[in-house]
């Protein structure tokens, strides 16, 4: 009896301390804007001291690079900092980082010209290609995002390549080889994954051994990060890496309590003695069941000082603190696909930890990142609940153009207005039919829809095959009294300026979208350029005389450049506009909200204006 009293005390006044302190700590929290990875370090492009002595005429620094996609082997620079070019000599050499990694995430972009060929080598010998592959069918190793390492290589698993002059981006994660005390290798090294331009190309790629074309030949357990020169120019930026070691977090002395109920705020959490207690050498829901309110205690244990970030999905109410502060609140989110986040600076060393979890959907997932280690989950892999409908379910098109209504993914959102257009031949889009504007366009395959039977709402995702390119989404037409004035970003469903919308289908089974503004009608056509390298679109505006002058937005983003053969380069080469076609009407750039916005202003006086361009990527 006394025992039980002695637990209902104790546990009695920690549920006071939490009601005490827990609505001064949610709001600290709130004032602080959670990070969603802890950052990188930079290679400098200020100078070239981050890398070995190298012949400056093949790697130089620019703060302007030109490469025309049409033009074999052309790149021009323009002086400055913060790019790296190479131009290729009669011997190349590669240049060499004196940074020596082992395990590593690493994420760089990368421009080439027409034709050019390159590389990068991990530890300098473990090959990952970058070359001018784009569109190209029938992927090998050598192409670009294709690895080169021992007798394991590994062609990319699809063609995530960009045009020729067009910046790319290029994440890799790595684990290095294992050697033991005698320096004998114990396990290989590994790329857990590769990601070009946004799509995983290569994922838990054994590397047996060095490429026969890394300028080194010996495995080692740490060593150079080596930019490769090959037949043709080639430019880097923004090379930011991480890299680890071994240790890693650990939880000791843990004790559980489980109370009945589901709970969602930390200020009326159950004062009661716990129906159950014990010990737990593991963190996990399946402590408990659902319908209960787990609470584990213990200590977590520093390997190093620094900045620890952590982040829970889980289906139910979940706090985390440490040194008895609240760093993390879900907000009492069951989003199984969404990750909340909280971190805190730690010493190195023991500091106490405590987890507090109302299990409402059997599933917790608690994982963290800290100095030189790489995202790690602390809670079991039972603890996670398998979301049914993530099997993918590939949409192929065939003989025809398909068209599919659905939700998907644009810019930080979701839209769900979205149409997207596949075309045979492997050029898609997708098109919002509610702001009546293109939303994104990719190469390859058409859709994964599997996950539209995933749960309900928004989560209910079409997922492009291939990688997209992402369009601003505003709307492309309206009426600007002054030319300064800010372009309309949204378009309410209820509050719609457009009417007499929809789509019809021509002959080639291809939509055309039409809409009408006050005098105004307008017909919106993609189909894929003659030489099938990307999409052109033909706007028709019927105008019976508007009081205010009519302007079509081409293009919006946070730059656009015309380039010296008189393309437009928009959000720093992420894609071209090519060959625009308007009659009298000529494009005019400008900036409004941060954003610069390529207008085409329309003749007020014109009946019939059609306009023709290509998006090429």
């Amino acid at each position: 009896m006394v025992r039980k009293l002695l637990l209902l005390f104790c546990f009695s006044f920690f549920i006071a301390e939490i009601l005490c302190s827990g609505k001064a700590m949610a709001q600290n929290l709130n004032k602080t804007v959670m990070s969603e990875a802890l950052p990188y370090e930079s290679l400098s492009l200020k100078d070239l001291k981050a890398f070995r002595p190298v012949k400056k005429k093949q790697w130089h620094l620019a703060g302007e690079v030109f490469a025309d996609r049409k033009k074999e082997k052309h790149l021009e620079s323009k002086s400055g900092t913060g790019i790296l070019v190479y131009q290729p000599q009669q011997k190349n050499n590669p240049l060499i980082t004196k940074l020596q990694h082992g395990d590593l995430d690493l994420e760089l972009d990368f421009l080439l010209a027409k034709g050019s060929a390159s590389a990068i080598a991990l530890h300098g010998i473990y090959l990952i290609n970058l070359k001018d592959s784009w569109l190209q069918q029938n992927l090998t190793p050598t192409d670009n995002g294709g690895i080169l390492a021992g007798t394991n290589n590994s062609a990319p698993a699809i063609n995530a390549s960009k045009a020729p002059g067009l910046w790319q981006h290029l994440r890799v994660s790595f684990k290095a080889p294992r050697f033991d005390a005698t320096g004998k290798k114990t396990a290989d090294a590994q790329l857990i994954e590769v990601s070009l331009n946004g799509k995983v190309v290569q994922q838990n790629v054994t590397l047996t051994g060095p490429s026969e074309k890394g300028s080194l030949s010996v495995e080692k357990a740490t060593g150079p990060l080596m930019l490769f020169g090959g037949n043709g120019p080639i430019a880097f930026k923004n090379i930011q890496y991480k890299t680890y070691a071994e240790q890693r977090l650990v939880l000791s002395t843990m004790q559980y309590q489980l109370h009945k109920g589901r709970f969602r705020d930390l200020n009326k959490l159950p004062t009661t003695a716990p129906v159950k207690t014990g010990n737990t050498d593991s963190l996990s829901h399946k402590i408990g069941d659902e319908n209960e309110l787990l609470i584990v205690e213990g200590e977590i244990d520093a390997p190093r000082t620094g900045e620890y970030l952590f982040r829970v999905t889980a289906a139910g109410s979940t706090w985390i603190f440490l040194d008895n502060k609240l760093i993390l609140d879900n907000k009492g989110s069951r989003d199984l696909q969404r990750f909340f986040y909280g971190g805190t600076n730690l010493t190195a060393g023991k500091h106490p930890f405590k987890l507090i979890f109302s299990n409402h959907d059997r599933s917790l997932v608690v994982q963290y990142e800290g100095p030189n280690i790489p995202w790690t989950t602390l809670t079991t892999p039972a603890s996670k609940r398998h979301i049914s409908g993530e099997e993918s379910l590939i949409y192929q098109v065939k003989k025809e153009p398909v068209l599919q209504r659905g939700f998907m993914k644009h810019q930080q959102g979701t839209n769900t207005y979205a149409a997207a257009v596949g075309i045979p031949g492997g050029i898609n889009f997708a098109y919002d039919l509610n702001a009546y504007t293109p939303l994104s366009a990719w190469h390859g395959g058409y859709l994964d829809v599997g996950h539209m039977w995933v749960e309900r709402g928004e989560k209910q995702l079409a997922q492009p095959l291939g990688p997209e390119l992402q369009l601003s989404g505003l709307p492309t037409i309206t009426f600007l009294k002054e030319q300064n004035i800010a372009w309309p970003d949204t378009i309410h469903p209820d509050n719609s300026p457009f009417v007499e919308k929809g789509y019809k289908l021509r002959p080639n089974g291809l939509p055309v979208f039409f809409y009408a503004l006050p005098n105004v009608s307008v017909e919106d056509y993609l189909a894929p350029t003659a030489s099938q390298e990307g999409l052109t679109r033909e706007i028709t505006v019927k105008s019976s005389g508007t009081p205010e002058p009519v302007y079509l937005l081409l293009a919006s983003g946070h730059n656009i450049q015309q380039l010296p053969n008189g393309t437009y380069a928009v959000n720093d080469k992420s894609y071209y506009l090519e060959d625009i076609q308007a009659g009298n009407s000529k494009p005019l750039l400008r900036t409004s909200n941060g954003q610069t916005q390529l207008l085409l202003p329309l003749s007020a006086s014109a009946n019939n204006i059609q306009v023709k361009y290509s998006i090429i990527w």
